[in-house]
């Protein structure tokens, strides 16, 4: 058994052609066409409402079908009492109809007999101004009796008889009223209701929902598509001081009521905050005395060595230089420290910590040389001389730390349940020891500081 076929060769009647390469050598980039999701979501919610409707409607065309079908509504008792009267008057002779509107005439009072007479002049008043002023053209040729569409047989003199009315006809024979019919679909939610004269009902559209309206940034986007550059700066708001003939006038920043000019002109309506704006103001230059009045007002600086009131602040590269009270003094006082170790920057807490720990050293030691008490002669005598009088210095410095809770504050920090920076962990731990070596306060002894 042979497997393999014999070999034809096939006629290629075109070569395949290749496409043309990029210049750039690479594919070209496909950009999809950028769609907001709103608009995605528009669309699907249009498709979906589409095709909800061309399902309701295959499936309510039986029923719909049914309500277009004209209804004729039943005959009334007026009507069918005019069409016999119409055929009876037909098939009578002039000379019978004669006899019977004498007979008729006879019988009926004066005065009923021009009461509805009057009355059915009125029915056959026009209904409108227009067919009152309809005009009846005359046949081109005279009507040939038995011609289509001529009347034969009977008389035509009571054709176009006025039709009854209705409601008198029904209250005169005691036929009750009867209402409009109602058709109600089970798969429909709407009411179909018979058409009669006079029956009109409004059609409210329904209203869109919240996701077919566009948001607000999307139609501010499509406005801006549509404005010049020119309505676009018009369109934004900066803010806008009131115009008075003072505007144009230039602020002089040397001016000593600066401030309170720019507030005025540029910010006229925001509350005037004086406090806030302090450390703006420039640093007096009244010369501080070398006196110094109580142990609140001694600066340190980082090495925990006292600063003399009188030293210039010449650069900012010693970092003596600060936006606390007293700015043109350098330095730091124990209070400011103590409020710095509390910082929520562990880089200033850790400096503010180490400062005062080599101030508590210090004040351990009592290695303050530069404190030299200025007293007359009594009140030195009285305290016993300038050990005394320096003791009570010292004394005054740990009151001032108590006072300012700079132990506690170094004993939390310390703590690793409420401190986790561990730098300041450190630094706190350092400076505890430092006081520790130091002595701590002389009046306390030195047992109760270990």
């Amino acid at each position: 058994m042979d497997l393999l076929g014999d070999i034809v060769e096939k006629d290629v009647s075109e070569a395949p052609a290749l496409h043309e390469a990029p210049p750039t050598g690479f594919p070209a980039l496909y950009q999809p066409e950028k769609v907001s999701s709103w608009k995605v979501r528009l669309q699907q919610k249009n498709k979906q409402k589409r095709t909800s409707q061309t399902s309701k409607r295959e499936r309510d065309t039986p029923a719909k079908r049914a309500v277009e079908e004209p209804v004729i509504p039943p005959e009334t008792e007026a009507q069918r009492i005019h069409q016999e009267n119409v055929t009876r008057m037909r098939s009578m002779t002039p000379e019978q109809l004669e006899q019977e509107r004498r007979e008729l005439l006879e019988s009926l009072d004066p005065a009923v007999l021009h009461g509805l007479l009057k009355r059915a002049a009125r029915r056959e008043e026009p209904a409108s101004l227009q067919e009152s002023m309809k005009t009846v053209k005359a046949p081109l040729f005279a009507e040939v009796e038995g011609a289509p569409g001529t009347w034969v047989g009977g008389s035509r003199e009571f054709s176009d008889l006025p039709h009854l009315d209705d409601a008198a006809v029904d209250k005169a024979l005691g036929i009750p009223e009867t209402k409009a019919k109602h058709v109600k679909f089970q798969d429909q939610d709407d009411e179909s209701r018979a058409e009669f004269p006079g029956d009109e009902e409004e059609c409210f559209p329904e209203p869109l929902p919240d996701d077919d309206m566009a948001p607000q940034e999307y139609q501010f986007v499509q406005q801006m598509d549509h404005m010049n550059n020119e309505d676009l700066l018009k369109d934004v708001h900066f803010i806008r001081p009131n115009t008075v003939d003072n505007d144009f006038e230039a602020l002089d920043i040397n001016d000593p009521s600066f401030d309170e000019k720019l507030h005025k002109k540029y910010f006229p309506d925001l509350p005037k905050e004086s406090d806030k704006m302090a450390w703006m103001k420039p640093v007096s230059s009244a010369k501080p005395t070398g006196l110094i009045e109580d142990v609140t007002q001694c600066r340190f600086d980082f090495q925990g060595s006292l600063v003399p009131p009188d030293r210039e602040i010449k650069s900012t590269q010693d970092g003596l230089h600060h936006h606390s009270e007293e700015p043109e003094l350098a330095g730091y006082t124990i209070v400011e420290l103590q409020h710095l170790s509390r910082s929520t920057f562990p880089a200033q807490r850790c400096i503010a910590i180490q400062t005062l720990g080599r101030i508590l050293y210090k004040l351990g030691k009592q290695s303050y040389n530069q404190l030299i008490p200025e007293v007359d002669a009594g009140t030195y005598e009285e305290m016993g001389g300038a050990e005394a009088i320096l003791n009570h210095i010292y004394g005054m410095f740990w009151d001032l730390c108590k006072v300012s809770m700079v132990i506690e504050s170094l004993t939390d920090a310390a703590d690793e349940n409420s401190t986790k920076n561990l730098s300041v962990r450190n630094y706190a731990i350092d400076a505890l020891w430092l006081w520790k070596e130091g002595g701590g306060d002389f009046r306390t002894g030195k047992n109760e500081n270990k």
